[in-house]
């Protein structure tokens, strides 16, 4: 498989490809250098992105890109799915998709989190993605912008998960979320049978912050702070927003999955 190939299936644009090909193309950048800047503990991402002068974070998205590219024969050696090896890294054009909906340009500025995936700790499975925490011996559940909440999806994602973590690495930690989606909030709006509120009864949660906005970008798509200017589309977006006028917040919360939900 050839890099040109890999982000293709990644499903980047003909623009974006073209973009991304000139800057892998292009000699004149050291990716491992790049990368090893990026993976360090306490990386000053600000000052990384100001040295290249990447503006929109396409060489850093290209470093990544490369990285995610020479895992090929890694995921291989595990006997890894190609359909998680691909459905891991892309992520890339989703977070992509993502600023464009909410800036109008095609910006990468996730270069703080994506380590997790090219450092291998975090996986796409299903509709959910899974990270490793070796120091607290959990996985941290995350929900993609695209993931749609189907309970027998949700379901057997998790299942899946289970199962990839203990045959692949010998993994059986407790399954976690930290999200605004188990906002205790949620309850005085959602209706039984709603797809969050499906999703919220997998967990037993142990911890609520009460000051979250981690919502925000999520409900609203965008980044910015006048809250007059949120939409109202629908009844979620509406309560919230209204909740914010007030000057309150929805929240988040911390969950451990349940054990007896399957």
């Amino acid at each position: 498989m050839t890099f040109d190939k890999f982000i293709k299936i990644l499903g980047f644009s003909k623009v974006n490809c073209k973009k991304i090909k000139e800057i892998f193309n292009n000699n004149i950048y050291n990716f491992y250098k790049i990368y090893s800047d990026l993976t360090k503990e306490n990386a000053d991402f600000e000052e990384i992105k100001n040295s290249l002068n990447d503006e929109d974070g396409f060489i850093m998205l290209t470093t990544y890109l490369y990285k995610a590219f020479s895992l090929s024969k890694t995921y291989k050696s595990l006997n890894i799915d190609q359909d998680i090896y691909f459905d891991t890294f892309k992520c890339f054009n989703r977070f992509l998709l993502e600023t464009k909906k909410a800036t109008k340009k095609y910006i990468f500025d996730r270069y703080w989190w994506t380590y997790r995936q090219t450092e291998m700790l975090e996986f796409r499975i299903g509709e959910l993605e899974y990270e490793i925490s070796h120091n607290t011996k959990e996985i941290y559940i995350h929900v993609p912008s695209d993931t749609k909440l189907i309970q027998k999806d949700i379901i057997k994602s998790i299942q899946d998960a289970k199962e990839f973590f203990l045959k692949k690495f010998n993994i059986d930690y407790k399954f976690c979320l930290n999200s605004w989606l188990l906002s205790p909030k949620l309850n005085n709006i959602l209706k039984k049978d709603s797809h969050i509120k499906e999703f919220m009864n997998l967990f037993d949660i142990k911890a609520v912050n009460n000051d979250s906005d981690d919502c925000i970008f999520w409900v609203f798509n965008t980044y910015s702070e006048d809250i007059n200017s949120y939409k109202e589309n629908t009844s979620l977006q509406k309560y919230i927003k209204n909740i914010l006028l007030n000057g309150g917040h929805l929240g988040s919360a911390y969950g451990i999955l349940k054990g007896d939900f399957i």
